[in-house]
């Protein structure tokens, strides 16, 4: 596929996410609060989305995070970063992808359970390829998150990084609806089959 076509492709993948109930509702964000009280010991509280809206949301926000897949958030960053000719443009897609690699790498915080780091993606990959798309394998390593908090904090970061991921793509799609329509992408420039 060529590149042109790639971003077409995104830009329609990103149209078909803001049509799913879950974005018209503005319930794609999770919150999570965890308080210690000396009396009454740990407690916690989470709001998560409407479990039926977030798997109809999943299915097609996942060729997003599929390195193959011709809309992957990686390649698009790939086409758009040596495609850019503007450099108001380019400096926006620097700043966001400097945003997104930090919530790749933590997600705003560290998590470790026991002794394994929790990246979001790794909390992703078990999520998506562990429950709602039942891979043996990563299901039964998520299944080992048994603790009381250890599942809470492995789903959090896993929705967080859906909404994070989501945010990037946003913004990705804005940077393309703008360089596609004034011109400012020269597709010559940019490698095929980019990843």
């Amino acid at each position: 596929m060529v590149p042109r076509d790639q971003l077409e492709c995104f830009l329609h993948l990103v149209e078909r996410l803001g049509q799913k109930r879950l974005i018209k509702n503005a319930g794609l964000q999770p919150e999570f609060s965890f308080r210690f009280h000396h009396q009454h010991g740990a407690m916690f509280s989470a709001r998560e989305p409407d479990p039926e809206d977030l798997e109809s949301y999943l299915l097609p926000f996942r060729q997003l995070l599929l390195q193959k897949e011709p809309a992957s958030l990686g390649r698009i960053n790939n086409i758009l970063a040596q495609g850019l000719t503007n450099d108001e443009l380019r400096s926006w897609l620097n700043e966001s992808r400097h945003q997104w690699k930090r919530a790749l790498q933590h997600g705003g915080m560290r998590l470790v359970i026991r002794e394994k780091e929790i990246t979001p993606e790794y909390a992703t990959d078990l999520w998506i390829n562990g429950y709602y798309f039942h891979t043996t394998q990563k299901l039964e390593e998520l299944q080992r998150f048994t603790g009381p908090f250890e599942a809470i904090l492995v789903r959090n970061r896993f929705l967080n990084h859906v909404y994070d991921a989501t945010m990037y793509a946003l913004n990705l799609r804005n940077i393309t609806m703008i360089a596609v329509r004034e011109g400012h992408c020269d597709f010559a420039r940019v490698k095929p089959n980019l990843q």
